[in-house]
């Protein structure tokens, strides 16, 4: 079997790298640090106005809201604040998923404010960071200002009137495939795409596909004895999350996010935000025949749009060296949307 490809290098690689590699030693002052070095804008307590926060749904690491911006003129944004707050001293009450916490924001700033990626229509924009202060117990809390999409895609699949033509498939694949080419051309794995981390927004007076959560994405080049897995959602992941799977060494390589964006394409073309697979479904995924059968039977329309389903069949197989490049899947789309090949 042969091994994956030489990752490719990069300065925001390197840092990703490092972030994972000491996450223990992440505090508070980190993420001022970095912000200072990023030239990130951290915002007064005077312009976010926190009676005006409203939950728009927790993770395991924080909760999103959503609020306004005391600002001339007014504007609505996201919060992503951490479910626990961060003492500055004492480190006693500091714990694991504080510092997982704290070291997915400083990720995703670091990611999201670098030069290449911080204005690119297909990834989410990062406005600054806020800082929280609580008194009981006294502390803070790091949140990110983010943009305020329009809804996210499982929104915007869930809504009965949807009906997408292929000419709008298209469209937004080719969004969600500029996204990731954008951040694999530094050495980044996104590691879980689904419907709920592709946002809708609008850009150049078009509705248009943002990724988004970026804290628990890795690089190319992070061993899983060193880093860990890339972690991912069950029922999205690629074959070779599986432990037992003999492709488990490519875990971490782009591949997994060709075998994601397959799955998005099956996500739109049923409809459908649930994830495409069981949470068990290491045999069905390794069995290529048995693999498309399974995604073929949900898919309603007979035949299924052409170009989706041919997309499908490129990138949802269990061996990553057989799907196609990410590059392969954008000429095609370029192609069908009448552009260059």
């Amino acid at each position: 079997m042969s091994e994956p490809p030489e990752a490719h290098s990069s300065d925001i690689q390197t840092a990703i790298a490092r972030l994972h590699l000491k996450n223990n030693l992440i505090g508070y002052r980190n993420l001022l640090s970095y912000a200072n070095a990023l030239n990130v804008r951290i915002f007064p307590t005077t312009k976010i106005n926190r009676h005006l926060w409203v939950s728009k749904g927790s993770g395991t690491y924080s909760e999103v809201f959503e609020t306004r911006l005391d600002s001339e003129p007014s504007r609505e944004v996201i919060i992503k604040r951490p479910n626990a707050s961060f003492t500055r001293d004492d480190e006693r009450v500091e714990n694991l998923v504080q510092h997982q916490a704290l070291s997915n924001i400083i990720q995703e700033v670091r990611i999201l404010t670098h030069p290449d990626l911080n204005c690119h229509d297909n990834l989410i924009r990062i406005f600054g960071i806020y800082l929280e202060e609580e008194d009981n117990p006294v502390g803070t809390r790091p949140c990110i200002v983010f943009e305020k999409a329009l809804m996210t895609f499982s929104t915007y699949l869930r809504d009965n009137s949807v009906h997408l033509s292929q000419d709008s498939v298209i469209t937004f694949l080719a969004d969600v495939a500029a996204g990731l080419s954008a951040i694999h051309a530094h050495g980044l794995v996104h590691g879980d795409l689904k419907p709920d981390n592709v946002l809708m927004v609008l850009r150049h007076g078009r509705l248009t596909c943002a990724l988004a959560d970026f804290g628990t994405s890795g690089t190319s080049g992070q061993s899983v004895e060193e880093y860990g897995i890339i972690p991912g959602t069950p029922g999205f992941r690629a074959p070779e999350n599986y432990e037992s799977s003999g492709f488990h060494h490519w875990v971490n390589k782009p591949a997994r996010d060709v075998y994601g964006l397959g799955l998005i394409v099956f996500s739109i073309v049923t409809n459908d935000r649930a994830p495409p697979f069981p949470s068990d479904s290491e045999k069905l995924q390794h069995d290529d025949v048995a693999c498309l059968a399974f995604l073929r039977r949900r898919i309603i329309q007979t035949p299924p749009m052409e170009l989706p389903w041919d997309i499908i069949q490129h990138c949802v197989l269990a061996n990553p060296e057989a799907r196609s490049s990410l590059t392969f899947i954008r000429c095609l789309l370029r192609k069908a949307q009448g552009l260059d090949g």
